[in-house]
């Protein structure tokens, strides 16, 4: 019988000689062979993640896991690998269990900021980064993602020390000077901003982040020159990043240079096909030439846009129970920061992070409708939305829960998704009348700050308790203005496609 070292030495060898087939074969050996130890797993694991194979890796990883349940190597290279293949919450339970064998080691608890940081749950994020600071005071890489952390919890004077400590201890971390600039920006206070960036570009001159917030900086001043070539040069430094296209749109729609602006969103998709905030900017642009064949072509209200009353989701005695249900339960989920323009609004955390029996039955009829939806898509390969539609997706959900919305919510999109929509387990009479729209949801409507000439076709829609909502994700939408003494919940998702 062969050493399992044998196999793992001679995968090396092949893999180094470049026979990746050859290496496969004798990790597929090594992996059945019941022998190996944990110890000899995990570096299997690493040659398996280097010929690009994920799964293969991960299976290594969980053997070793078996093998050995408290060899922490394994369990945080297992969130690691977890984490690359998009299944967050699978690598936070990995993640965290690495915490729990090696309470000592900053490493993991840093991963594990980062990864809450990555599922919006900044609150955990920053209690893991002060665990990873209690074991390693004042690293500087951990001040600065506290610092990140702390200005998404929206506590700026918090951030501005985290981040000028690690600044202090680390002159020349590139990354702390950009988190600061973004702090600036957020406060409007666009010359620090611009002077932080600036710094950071001058330790490191290549830092995309650092010359795309310049250039963002310059737009937010009405710069418009300095912003385009800003854009303009990291698309050229980054010609398949899609971001800095879609920035470089804006800017020439604000020029009045449609057709460089109509360029800019067709390089932001060739680089991503169906990528949302391309197929937004595209459609205000082709509204201002005005093309509205175009405009109505990319967003199809007719096919796209849909709402239904939901059939009554199995273990409820009607939809009315199962409102009921959903409304206690999203009621009781912890806050997360509203929307700007939202006022006397409070908005949950993604209610898929800890669902209770009516938020999984909510998922059910969700998952249910994103299925449906796809079937009665019409053929249409040539459509970006269509063209990109997912073979898998995950849930993200959250209500809102709001009795005033005094001047209506700002439009926006959801760019990491495929497709979104809305659900209605509560509302006041103010939104249910018939006299006017107060409450109603209105898509079709570029942002404020983006100024149309021409009239943008509209769909207003009226909730009603049981109804659900779809559409695409990047269709701008928003909540009309009202005004209620009882709440008006509305339960929202994304369907986020899986890699």
């Amino acid at each position: 019988m062969s050493d399992p070292k044998i196999f793992l030495e001679q995968a090396g060898q092949h893999a180094r000689s470049g026979d990746r087939d050859g290496a496969l074969r004798l990790l597929a050996a090594l992996l059945a062979e019941p022998r190996a130890s944990a110890e000899l797993l995990l570096p299997a694991a690493f040659q398996a993640y280097q010929l690009g194979e994920l799964g293969l890796a991960e299976r290594f990883l969980r053997r070793a896991v078996e093998t050995a349940p408290d060899f922490a190597p394994a369990h945080t290279n297992l969130g690691n690998i977890l984490r690359e293949q998009g299944r967050l919450e699978e690598a936070i339970a990995a993640t965290e269990t690495a915490c729990g064998l090696t309470p000592e080691d900053p490493m993991n608890f840093a991963n594990l900021g980062s990864l809450f940081e990555q599922i919006q749950r900044p609150d955990k994020a920053e209690e893991a980064f002060h665990e990873a600071l209690a074991l390693a005071p004042g690293e500087p890489g951990l001040l600065d993602a506290l610092g990140r952390v702390l200005l998404k919890l929206a506590r700026p004077e918090d951030a501005m020390a985290a981040l000028q400590a690690a600044i202090e201890v680390a002159p020349k971390l590139t990354s702390a000077h950009i988190n600061m600039g973004n702090l600036y920006q957020e406060a409007e206070q666009f010359d620090l901003a611009a002077r932080a960036y600036v710094t950071a570009l001058e330790i490191e001159p290549g830092a995309l982040s650092a010359l795309g917030n310049l250039a963002l900086v310059h737009f937010r001043q009405d710069k418009l020159e300095q912003a385009a070539a800003g854009f303009g040069r990291v698309t050229q430094m980054a010609p398949h990043d899609p971001v800095a296209f879609n920035n470089l749109a804006q800017v020439y729609y604000r020029m009045g240079q449609l057709p460089a602006a109509l360029t800019a969103c067709d390089g932001a998709l060739a680089c991503d096909p169906g990528n949302r905030t391309a197929l937004a900017n595209k459609v205000i642009v082709l509204q201002e030439f005005p093309d509205r064949a175009a405009v109505a072509y990319l967003q199809n209200f007719d096919a796209f846009v849909t709402a239904a009353r939901i059939d009554t989701p199995s273990g409820y005695d009607d939809v009315a129970a199962f409102n009921e249900a959903l409304f206690g339960e999203v009621d009781a989920e912890p806050d997360r920061f509203s929307e700007r323009g939202m006022s006397r609004a409070r908005q949950t955390r993604d209610i898929m992070l800890e669902p209770g029996p009516a938020v999984r039955a909510y998922a059910e009829v969700i998952n249910g409708a994103v299925r449906d939806y796809i079937a009665k898509l019409p053929t249409d390969p040539g459509h970006p939305f269509l063209a990109t539609t997912p073979s898998a997706w995950r849930l993200e959900a959250w209500g809102t829960i709001s009795r005033v919305i005094a001047a209506g919510e700002d439009t926006h999109i959801h760019p990491d998704a495929w497709l979104s929509g809305v659900y209605y387990p509560r509302l006041p009479d103010a939104v249910r009348n018939d006299q006017d729209t107060g409450g109603y949801l209105e898509v079709g409507r570029a942002p404020n700050h983006i100024v149309q000439t021409q009239p943008p076709e509209l769909k207003v829609i009226k909730p009603e308790m049981g109804l659900l909502v779809l559409f695409p994700s990047y269709i701008y939408h928003r909540v009309l203005p009202f005004s209620s003494s009882a709440p008006r919940m509305s339960v929202a998702f994304d369907a986020v496609p899986l890699p």
